[in-house]
């Protein structure tokens, strides 16, 4: 029986290949979405070419530590009530901890409305807030 050896060129080339075979699949991280509703009660109508919603998914700190803002969408030219579809990765969600959204509507780059209060998310419990807004008070 005879043995052939392959080139030593040809050897590293078949391994480097198969070593980029392999870095080429990433590991895609999965995202998880966080959808809901954002309303107000007040008979207004805001000049749509000039309002922005922005929407936060927030990481409560203890009461010492600031809120680190885990995801955000701002949406321009809206009408209410207005959808909104946070993108967030599900592997920075800690048990334990809580998450909440705030919301703030922008007129002319005028603070104008909020959510009085984040609202609870990622709890078990509401899958799709539903947001009322309220005025600023002047």
């Amino acid at each position: 029986m005879m043995h052939t050896t392959l080139p030593r060129r040809q050897l590293l080339l078949a391994l480097s290949a198969g070593l980029l075979a392999a870095c080429a699949t990433p590991l895609r991280p999965t995202l998880a979405y966080l959808n809901g509703t954002v309303s107000y009660r007040e008979k207004l109508l805001w000049p749509q070419d000039k309002t922005l919603l922005r929407v936060r998914l927030l990481a409560l700190g203890d009461g010492t530590e600031a809120a680190a803002v885990l995801a955000e969408q701002s949406l321009e030219k809206i009408t209410f009530p207005a959808a909104f579809s946070l993108c967030y990765d599900p592997q920075a969600i800690q048990a334990g901890k809580r998450y909440a959204v705030d919301v703030r509507l922008f007129v002319d780059g005028e603070l104008r409305m909020h959510s009085a209060r984040p609202y609870p998310v990622l709890d078990g419990g509401t899958a799709a807030p539903d947001i009322t807004l309220q005025m600023i008070s002047a």
